[in-house]
């Protein structure tokens, strides 16, 4: 049977470079104050090995830096948990490969929202579009690995599991730690895929990556095996938020995905780090070190990754929100204040963690998850709880007015008769009709 030209077209886009940053962002309802210590001592204590240490602390502390003001960064402290490997095989001209891989696990606390998000990193030296995919469906339960976890997990052994449930593994190990009931807690799910290096194919600019290979970066995007049956008109269709400030990356913005293609081993980007360089010496300044590292986490250059974290856990609040008010039914004026406290308690979260001065990438990426329409969304909901809460205040102080005019019709018609008389004449009537 001829082979369709669209399964051809991948043999020209593999990957020699590509990071994966993994996102599952849970309720996490711990102490306000509660430091990185404390955390790291709570969870010692239930046999989860944490610490924050170089090389990977420093990675985070230079892009936060360089990239956030202090006034977010505040709001949140990271953590080191155990690494855990993953495997999986693909046959290759029939022959199958077996691929391993390291998935790095972190965690990050925000204390003040209470909101946790664990992050899976993961690095792939050589691989293609249906690889990229085929992990990221993972993270969703659709396809297993090869997971080796370390303890205080029981499944020490090689176990055939999704990426889905090894983080609700992890989930349930962190909030059993710090004494939270577990009772199957809303989880969102979001990928950051970072492209730093391509196999066989040339491209001075990364924007050709999505303009050349437009299906395939759908497939990405989407994690869609079927990429190479979209029409390329829908597949260009999704690819409306882009950005980039340097010839040498791009990023593309849908749903919970990010792309970021970074081609920091190219020519340009030496030169840009040499011009930076030469800047500095010139005003007598220092190269700032973000500008000379190279981080192992996808997405900590430029801050795709902190953009995207930062929409995932806004998101994941007006979604909890949104949940706990359509449960709640608006009967009573109680019920009525208790929707209308949820939507100020939502407000103020987010706008502890909003960004403030947001640029394009972070907008983009803000935009992609719906996070500017879910806030808008929740404060015309107020407006309509309080508009609501007023109109039954409005029913209350009638209908008590009403009962304050007829008691007050009643005692002056009482006043009446008694003045004339006439009382005592009707009771004795009616102990005489009785």
């Amino acid at each position: 049977m001829e082979t369709p030209p669209e399964l051809s077209t991948e043999s020209l886009l593999e990957f020699n470079d590509v990071r994966l940053a993994f996102l599952s962002v849970f309720p996490l309802t711990v102490n306000e104050s509660i430091t990185r210590e404390q955390a790291i001592e709570i969870l010692k204590e239930k046999g989860i090995n944490t610490e924050w240490k170089i090389p990977y602390s420093k990675d985070f502390k230079v892009a936060e830096e360089f990239l956030l003001p202090r006034r977010i960064t505040d709001q949140y402290f990271r953590l080191k948990l155990n690494d855990f490997e993953l495997s999986f095989v693909k046959m290759l001209q029939e022959k199958p490969i077996d691929i391993r891989l390291l998935a790095s696990v972190f965690l990050t606390i925000y204390p003040k929202v209470g909101v946790g998000v664990l992050l899976f990193s993961v690095r792939l030296n050589h691989g293609s579009v249906d690889d990229l995919v085929f992990l990221q469906q993972s993270l969703y339960g659709r396809t297993k690995l090869g997971i080796v976890l370390s303890p205080p997990f029981k499944e020490v052994q090689k176990s055939n599991i999704s990426l889905e449930e090894v983080a609700q593994k992890h989930i349930n190990l962190i909030l059993s730690a710090f004494s939270i009931p577990i009772q199957n807690p809303r989880i969102l799910r979001a990928r950051c895929v970072e492209i730093r290096s391509l196999s066989d194919f040339k491209l001075r600019d990364p924007t050709e990556l999505f303009e050349k290979f437009p299906n395939q970066t759908y497939g990405l995007l989407v994690a869609d095996e079927g990429w190479r049956f979209v029409p390329p008109e829908t597949a260009k269709g999704r690819m409306q938020l882009k950005w980039r400030t340097r010839n040498f990356l791009s990023v593309l913005a849908l749903a919970q995905c990010v792309i970021f293609v970074n081609f920091q081993e190219k020519e340009t980007y030496t030169q840009y780090q040499a011009s930076q360089k030469q800047i500095r010496e010139k005003y007598g300044h220092e190269v700032e070190e973000y500008f000379t590292y190279s981080p192992e986490i996808a997405g900590l250059n430029h801050g795709p990754l902190f953009m995207l974290e930062n929409a995932s856990v806004q998101r994941f609040i007006i979604e909890q929100t949104e949940e706990q008010i359509i449960e709640t039914p608006l009967k009573s004026i109680k019920e009525i204040l208790i929707s209308r406290e949820k939507l100020l308690d939502v407000l103020s979260r987010l706008s502890c963690i909003k960004i403030p001065e947001i640029g394009l990438l972070g907008q983009n990426v803000q935009d992609a998850m719906r996070v500017s329409k879910g806030i808008e969304e929740s404060e015309k909901k107020l407006e309509e709880v309080e508009r609501t809460l007023l109109i039954r205040y409005n029913q209350r102080i009638n209908l008590g007015i009403v009962i304050l005019t007829v008691v007050s019709l009643g005692v002056g018609i009482l006043s009446i008769l008694i003045d004339m008389g006439l009382l005592n004449l009707l009771l004795n009537i009616i102990a005489n009709s009785s």
